[in-house]
């Protein structure tokens, strides 16, 4: 299944993203080489490939292991979409994360991304990048170009939705939705199903409702992709690993909570569900998770942060997970979430 406009849209833009923290520069050159580029209050002015690959590589510092060590987040997407035209504008903001030796995790950059776009021989791409950059931190980490010249190569890119080549989109959907019952029960295309899935995950688990969380997985395995040996299971073994993990705290209305906020965005979908009551579909996605706990006066920070690599299958017209791999990327301190016991 082809995927709709704006989920053709948001993938190009999580897709630069994704490259940018793999520091595949490359990748974010070909992303953008019919774009012209700016940045507000400055003269800077990139077009071509070529040009977007070497300015990445001079602003962005890599470390010894070939990665610049952050979490670039897109989020707030607004776009307006001319299907018949063939063009779309988007607006988007941006913060980019970091943990790097001596640096704690926080964020280090915000702003507004404002893209436009052409579909060119039924796939859309880029046509206009203008950066706006509303927040500064401490770059001291993350800027300069350069890195160890003996350091492994960065990892290779994840095939592409559609692009057998590693760059670019399959072709429009030109429209329409098709009808089905999301996690929500309210009608709604597969795209929108899937995230609505991957978003009650993160609501279930913020509300300690562990036991309806492990449900969205009772026909999934869940893996730790940061260390394979380590595999959760499905279902009641998930949740039982969350009830024995997680600290909560008295929430001040009878109920217990964990005080953190799950934080899921840049998913990159994959959709084949040409059996209308059937079908398969992948997603890559990032998570920053937050936590503040007055009572143990533990201030409001992001605690850990990573990707989730997900599997979906529909059965009987319904999707559900069918594998989720978590890679922790970054880990703060965990210590107001977790029971001392807990990995």
């Amino acid at each position: 299944m082809a995927l709709e406009n704006r989920d053709e849209i948001a993938n190009l833009i999580f897709l630069v993203d994704e490259a940018l923290d793999d520091g595949r520069f490359e990748a974010v050159g070909a992303l953008l080489a019919h774009a012209r580029s700016t940045v507000a209050g400055t003269d800077k002015v990139l077009a071509g490939a070529e040009a977007v690959t070497d300015d990445c590589r001079r602003s962005i510092r890599l470390h010894g292991d070939g990665l610049p060590h952050t979490l670039t987040l897109s989020t707030n997407l607004v776009a307006d979409i001319d299907g018949v035209a063939g063009t779309a504008a988007a607006s988007s903001l941006f913060t980019v994360w970091q943990q790097a030796d001596g640096f704690a995790l926080g964020p280090i950059l915000g702003g507004a991304q404002n893209d436009t776009f052409e579909r060119v021989e039924g796939r859309w791409r880029f046509a206009t990048r203008h950066m706006e950059v509303h927040h500064v931190g401490d770059l001291s980490a993350h800027v300069g170009g350069g890195s160890d010249p003996e350091r492994p190569a960065a990892p290779l890119p994840l095939p592409l939705p559609g692009a057998p080549g590693g760059i670019g989109l399959g072709s429009t959907s030109g429209g329409g939705e098709r009808a089905g019952s999301g996690a929500n029960g309210r009608p709604g295309n597969s795209a929108d199903e899937i995230r609505d899935l991957m978003y009650e995950y993160c609501w279930l688990v913020d509300r300690a409702e562990f036991d309806a969380m492990g449900a969205l997985f009772a026909h999934a395995v869940s893996r730790n992709g940061t260390d394979p040996s380590i595999e959760i299971g499905s279902g009641a073994a998930i949740a039982a690993m969350y009830h024995g993990h997680h600290r909560l705290y008295d929430a001040g209305d009878g109920t217990r909570t964990p005080f953190a906020r799950h934080l899921c965005t840049n998913v990159i979908l994959d959709i084949d569900d040409d059996h209308p009551r059937s079908g398969r579909a992948t997603a890559r996605s990032k998570y920053v998770v937050q936590q503040a706990v007055a009572e143990t006066g533990f201030a409001l920070q992001a605690i850990v942060a990573g990707r989730y690599h997900d599997t979906f299958e529909r059965v009987d017209g319904t999707w559900r997970f069918a594998e989720r791999i978590f890679f922790v990327d970054f880990l703060g301190d965990m210590a107001a979430h977790h029971h001392p016991a807990a990995p």
